[in-house]
This record gives structure tokens, sequence and C-alpha cells, in this order.
């Protein structure tokens, strides 16, 4: 909106709001949906809803990359006509799942036992009282939510100052367009992440994935500012960066849904978002401030993401055992 008119802070910052407003309602309702849908296959149906949200973050880059020669408002107005296409799709897809199960009741068979609403296991949080005291009474379900807020400190810090720091491993970027290129595949490298997680979490369980990728992040984190300045060493250490700092996002939300009332999933789901972006907001700030006046290094302010999430969400890691029965005693 404001890209048609003057430049005005006012007006940018309103719209700015407004943007944020309507992100925030995308994302929790859309893996709710995933996971009534998919239940079962969830961790991986949540994989491939964040590896496109991956993608979708990293297209304003492909879009710079593409139109390097066109007005910046160009970048504004292909991002919108994206996000549009995006809500047609959307509506579409729901219109369709409604009348495809309207049909589908038509034909009931009287004789059938009813279906049940949901098959995710129930959680053990109290019967009443609000919401947000229901879903955090259960222990397991604080520390998806807290391992989630770790890697929110991380994840959207370090997608901001990627553009950053592909020109400081480059002494010579280049064109924009090349500048924008990588930024692009380093960003678009966590879409693999995202779907290789969704595909072993099916054997190994989505705790031990996001464990994984937190902690291979973390150590990213730790070891990129003391890597040799070598620019296709340091490109290939951030794309590896890319794709291990969101593979762990859908498996959290997998983790939270699974041990959130079925009832309170859409809000349980909410609520962490809600949590772990505005620590973002606040990892972002002093981030792109400290990179501008001590360097690369500043990184070094997101490690605590990590190893915070990881000392959070460790009941989720630690397996119960069941009490030994000798037949002897």
């Amino acid at each position: 909106m404001w890209t048609l008119g003057p430049s005005d802070l006012v007006l940018v910052w309103i719209s700015r709001f407004a943007v944020g407003m309507s992100l925030a309602g995308i994302y929790p309702m859309g893996m709710k949906m995933i996971v009534k849908r998919a239940q079962a296959k969830s961790a991986q149906a949540l994989a491939w809803l964040v590896a496109m949200l991956t993608l979708g973050t990293a297209m304003p880059q492909f879009l710079s990359a593409v139109g390097a020669a066109l007005p910046w408002q160009s970048i504004m107005w292909g991002s919108s006509a994206l996000a549009v296409l995006g809500a047609g799709l959307i509506a579409a897809i729901s219109h369709r799942g409604t009348a495809t199960s309207g049909r589908e009741k038509k034909p009931a068979d009287a004789t059938a036992p009813p279906r049940p609403e949901s098959t995710r296991p129930a959680s053990p949080a109290v019967a009443e009282g609000p919401a947000l005291r229901r879903l955090f009474s259960d222990r397991m379900f604080r520390a998806a939510v807290f391992g989630y807020v770790g890697h929110m400190w991380e994840l959207y810090a370090f997608w901001a100052v990627v553009p950053t720091l592909v020109i400081a491993a480059l002494s010579h970027p280049g064109s924009p367009t090349a500048l924008a290129t990588t930024s692009f595949l380093v960003i678009a490298s966590g879409v693999l992440g995202c779907v290789a997680g969704g595909i072993i979490s099916r054997r190994t369980g989505s705790a031990k994935v996001a464990a994984t990728a937190l902690a291979g992040s973390g150590l990213m984190c730790l070891i990129y500012p003391l890597l040799p300045e070598v620019g296709p060493l340091l490109i290939a250490a951030l794309a590896l960066w890319g794709l291990l700092v969101i593979a762990d996002s859908p498996q959290f939300s997998e983790l939270a849904a699974r041990h959130a009332p079925a009832e309170l999933t859409g809000t349980g789901l909410t609520a962490m978002n809600s949590f772990g972006f505005a620590v973002s907001v606040i990892s972002i700030v002093i981030l792109q401030s400290l990179i501008a006046t001590i360097g690369v290094s500043a990184v070094w302010l997101l490690l605590p993401g990590p190893v915070l999430g990881l000392i959070a969400m460790r009941p989720l890691l630690i397996r119960r055992r069941a009490p030994r029965t000798d037949p002897d005693e």
C-alpha cells in the first residue's frame, strides 16, 4: 500500500503492523489444518508446510535477483501478488474440501460406528480452567513451546542478516543479482532441511529430529565466525546453517500439537507462535545493531537460543522407563 504514494514513516509502520497482524493469523491456523487432516502423518505434513514457508521467505531475494533492473517497489508488488495467489489457492482448497466432505457424508452406513474427530492422544492437562493454564499445565507442552522459543531466537534474526553475512563472506560480492541469488539459495536450503527432517521423524520421532537440528544450527552459530575467510567455504557454511536452522520448526509444532488437548490445538499453536515471534523481534533488532558495529562475530548473540532451547526440551527426549518386574523378587 505504501509503495503507491510518497514515502511516509507513519504509513510505513502502519502498513508493516497490518502485515504482521495478517501473517499472525495464517501460520498457526495453517498448522492446525494440517494437524487435523494429516493426524498420524502430521510431522511430515508440517515439514512440507514449513518448507513452503521457508521458500516463501526466500522469494523476495529471488524476485530481487530476477528484477534487479526494476524499481524496488516491484519486489513489494511481486511479493504481494504471490500472497494474493496463495490466498486464492487456500480458498479453493478449503471450498473443495468442504464440498468433498459433504458428498462423502451422503452414503454413510447407518450401521458403521461414528468416526472419531481426532485420533491424537489426549493431553493429561486439567479438564477445566483457562485455556493457557490448561495448556501450560502439561510438562511436555511447555517443553515443546520453550524449545521452540529458543529456536525462534535464532531463526528470523539469522534470516534477517543473511545478505549482510553474504557480503562479508565475499570480498567481491559482484552485482546485486549475485548477492540476491546467493542469499536466496542460503535461505531456501532450509526447504531440504524441513523435508528431510519430516521423513526422518517417521522413524526417529519429532523430538530427536528437533534436538539434532537445533544442536546443529547452534554449532554452526558457534563456529561460523571462527572459519577462515575463504568465500566458497563461508557460503557453504551459511547454506548448511540455513538448512539446519529451520529443520526443527515443524517438529516443534508437531510436538506442541501432540501434547495439547484436541480442542485447544489451534490455541496452543497460536500461543507458541506468539511467544516465538515476540522473541524474534528482540533478537532481530539487537543483532542488526551489533553486526553493523562489531561485524560477523555478532552472530554469537544467537547462540543462547539453541542452548536454552535444548535444555528446555529435555523432557521430550527422556524416555520414561517402565518399572522393572523380577520374578525372583
